[in-house]
């Protein structure tokens, strides 16, 4: 029975931990495992604002990758720009944004494989020219039309490869810009190489004017089990900034719209990143103008993940209470086990074993069973998760459609044994079994040599 329950526990235990580490790790890959976005002190700041009024910045507001990229951090010229407003914001001198870029950059030094980049939201409308073979010879063409969020992303960030899915390599287009999209299009039928063109809406003097870019399928990414991922384009910065500049309506939030994202491949290490990099902004005196959040406070996954870790405290609180409930057996069978022996106990007593030394050996038996249970049920989850998929493949086979959703679950579970659950486990049930030996064991301490013997 205790085998039975530690075998329950640590297979749910590490199917459910391992499920999670995939999800963040599909989260954190696409969306950044910190984010660091401007303020509305940022955005109502003279350093920002004053783009709009300056001839040298076109009259337009920069992104922070322009910010970055400007040697001029005060682009107004009272000669022969306007003057400025009597309600103006004052300048403070400071430059958040290449301060910024400046404290990331130190952090490349402590921590390894940190990387980090400037990200910017859009939107656009999708059209693909989708060509396949015809039935009887030739060709056939269709179009895929889909309104789309674009969010700008860098060939150089390492991470991106833990998003992207496998494919096949394909002939770079002479003309068209990569982008990626999410698994579902190559569910519906896009392919690899599939061309066609960004279309937006731009402002002229008389009218709006339609615009394309155009783009071809370079892959597709997982954006895992939020949707909030599905309708995303990953597209070059270039693309989403020139779309962006030409029209602003699809722009959501402007708060959400750009910003900064921090990867680094540990992510139990997020919480202390996040307190090193408020410490450090907060040092430079830049700390008011951006808000640092993890994957935690993100709010699309926040109830996710609060949901995960409660179902985890949850079974394993239901778990120990049936674990104990199991080691009431050893409580029966060591009482069971003092009755049949209660001649030999009185014969150790008579030949100067002390009531202590009569109590450690039932109390040691339950140990005993306790570690033994434990090894049989560890050893039983192990082998139930190296063979998990063939055992969902049994019981789909009687139900008849998959039992699990590959969607959520992934085409494959997890097969290693979580280290916390394991280290619960070994410590819990031999604890649990020398608690449940202590009852039979002071029963033993008490008989009294000299009865047991005259009733025997």
């Amino acid at each position: 029975m205790i085998a039975l329950v530690v075998w329950l526990l640590l297979l749910f235990s590490s199917l459910t931990e391992g499920i999670e580490k995939r999800w963040l790790k599909t989260l954190t890959a696409f969306h950044a495992p910190i984010k660091i976005v401007p303020t509305p002190k940022y955005y109502s700041s003279y350093y920002y604002q004053i783009d709009a009024l300056s001839g040298e910045s076109g009259y337009t507001t920069k992104t922070i990758y322009d910010k970055g990229q400007t040697q001029n951090r005060d682009p107004y010229l009272p000669g022969s720009d306007e003057a400025l407003p009597k309600n103006f914001p004052k300048d403070d001198g400071k430059d958040p944004v290449k301060t910024a870029l400046i404290e990331l950059e130190r952090m490349k030094k402590e921590v390894a494989s940190l990387f980090f980049q400037e990200y910017e939201l859009g939107g656009a409308l999708l059209k693909l020219n989708l060509i396949r073979p015809g039935a009887f010879g030739g060709a056939s063409q269709t179009t895929l039309s889909q309104l789309s969020y674009l969010a700008s992303f860098s060939e150089e960030n390492p991470y991106l490869s833990l998003l992207q899915t496998p494919e096949e390599k394909i002939e770079k287009p002479e003309h068209g810009y990569p982008i990626l999209l999410a698994k579902n299009f190559r569910d519906h039928g896009v392919q690899v190489g599939d061309a066609g063109s960004l279309c937006y809406g731009s402002t002229t003097a008389t009218a709006m004017q339609e615009q394309r870019v155009p783009v071809y399928v370079s892959g597709f990414y997982d954006p895992g089990v939020l949707n909030v991922g599905n309708k995303a384009i990953l597209a070059p910065r270039d693309v989403v900034q020139t779309i962006n500049a030409s029209n602003r309506s699809y722009l959501i939030d402007q708060s959400l719209s750009n910003g900064i994202q921090v990867w680094f491949p540990n992510i139990e290490e997020v919480q202390k990143i996040k307190e090193k990099l408020l410490f450090v902004f907060e040092k430079a005196e830049i700390g008011e103008y951006w808000s640092i959040s993890d994957y935690r406070d993100y709010d699309f996954a926040k109830d996710l993940l609060q949901q995960f870790e409660s179902d985890k405290i949850l079974f394993t609180f239901i778990g120990l209470v049936i674990l104990v409930i199991a080691c009431c057996n050893i409580v029966s069978l060591l009482l069971l086990l003092v009755n049949d022996k209660k001649r030999e106990i009185g014969i150790l007593q008579s030949m100067g074993a002390s009531r202590m030394n009569i109590a450690t050996i039932f109390g040691f038996a339950g140990i005993i069973m306790g570690v033994i249970s434990c090894l049989i049920g560890t050893v039983a989850a192990w082998q139930t998760l190296q063979h998990i998929d063939e055992l969902l493949s049994f019981l789909s086979f009687f139900q008849g459609h998959d039992l699990l959703n590959a969607a959520f679950y992934g085409a494959s579970l997890p097969r290693t044994l979580s280290p916390s659950a394991l280290r619960l486990v070994i410590i819990a049930t031999p604890l649990v079994a020398l608690c449940a030996g202590l009852v039979p064991a002071i029963r033993a301490a008490r008989l009294q040599p000299a009865a047991v013997l005259r009733s025997g």
